[in-house]
Formats: C-alpha cells, sequence, structure tokens
C-alpha cells in the first residue's frame, strides 16, 4: 500500500473575509513595552500585531483625538480638532466609507460617546470635533449596521435625555426608519 499523502497546507485567503481594527486611544509604543515589562513575557495580541501608523498633527506638537484618528481611518495627516478632512476643511474618504462602498458590513463599537473624535472620523467629517450634532446626524446617515457606545445626548433633543439644540430627535427616527435602538446594556 500506498504511504499515506501529507495534508496540502492551506494557502491564506486572497483578502481577508473581516476587519476589527482595534484602537486604544492613546495607547502608543511606550505603554505597550511597558505593558510586556510589567507581565514579563508577551501580550496576547502581539501575534495580532501586524503595524503602527504614524498619527502626527499638522498643526500642533501635541495630537489629538481627531488628528490622530484622522490618520488612522484616512491615511492622511490633518490639523487638531479635524475629523475626516484634509488640512483645508476638505472631506477624506474613510477606511468604513471604502468598506460600505465594497457593500461590506461595518459597525463602531466603542467604550466612549460614538460622537468622540476617535469614532467619529471613520464615519463623519467635520472641521471641528466639537460638533457632536452633526456628527451625530451623519453616523446615522451612513447607514453603519452597528453602532454601540454612548452619547445618547447627541442624539436626543434636549429636555429627552438630549442636549440637541436643532430639536432633533435622531434616535427616534432612526427607530422609525427600522433600526433598533437599544439603550441598556440587557437591549
Amino acid at each position: 500500500p500506498a504511504a499515506p499523502r501529507a495534508p496540502e497546507p492551506r494557502l491564506p485567503p486572497k483578502c481577508a473575509r473581516n476587519v476589527i481594527f482595534l484602537i486604544g486611544d492613546g495607547f502608543g509604543p511606550a505603554y505597550v513595552t511597558l505593558a510586556r515589562g510589567v507581565a514579563g513575557r508577551p501580550l496576547a495580541f502581539d501575534p495580532h500585531l501586524v503595524g503602527s501608523a504614524a498619527t502626527a498633527s499638522q498643526s500642533s506638537r501635541v495630537t489629538d483625538s481627531g488628528a490622530a484618528a484622522t490618520a488612522l481611518a484616512c491615511g492622511i495627516h490633518t490639523g487638531n480638532n479635524a475629523i475626516a478632512v484634509d488640512t483645508a476643511g476638505r472631506p477624506v474618504r474613510t477606511i468604513l466609507e471604502a468598506a460600505e462602498a465594497r457593500g461590506l458590513a461595518t459597525g463602531l463599537v466603542v467604550t466612549c460617546r460614538l460622537t468622540h473624535a476617535t469614532p467619529a472620523a471613520f464615519a463623519s467629517h467635520a472641521a471641528r470635533r466639537s460638533d457632536e450634532d452633526g456628527i451625530a446626524r451623519q453616523l446615522l446617515e451612513h447607514g453603519i449596521e452597528v453602532l454601540l457606545g454612548g452619547g445618547e445626548g447627541n442624539f436626543r433633543p434636549r429636555g429627552a435625555t438630549g442636549g440637541r439644540s436643532d430639536g432633533l430627535d435622531l434616535a427616534r427616527i432612526a427607530e422609525l426608519r427600522g433600526v433598533q435602538v437599544v439603550r441598556d446594556r440587557a437591549g
């Protein structure tokens, strides 16, 4: 009888099926090195760490979350306070928008406000990161399948657990469009 053949090695897929982009806001290489030193061993995410990106601001030696997230989301450097716009204030396509254009499902899951600069730079465009009401509106207009995070106030009008000055209840508008809106951990 013939000797059993070794299984053929599996080739990697031609393109990724899913991408999960984790951002530890403010978590740079020095913190990773410190964590390894404290742990005394490699970290659980070390095998998945595939690179790094320069996130310097064009307007300051100290980079804020808007400029840093724009560098990660768009691949360009911009000034502090900017959200997915270039230094002239023109919108720049984000990686999330590119995924949507290819028909892929997208989502933002955060432990902060959805309208905070870091998640906002992936799915909205604003000259000022403080325009959180405008950012909230854009997040809903993009058709992102999953939005999980805090910041309900930017989606609700004043007096209805919100702070929007334009009176819009974006959460209610989303519900009327068939979006499932949850407001607590159980939901």
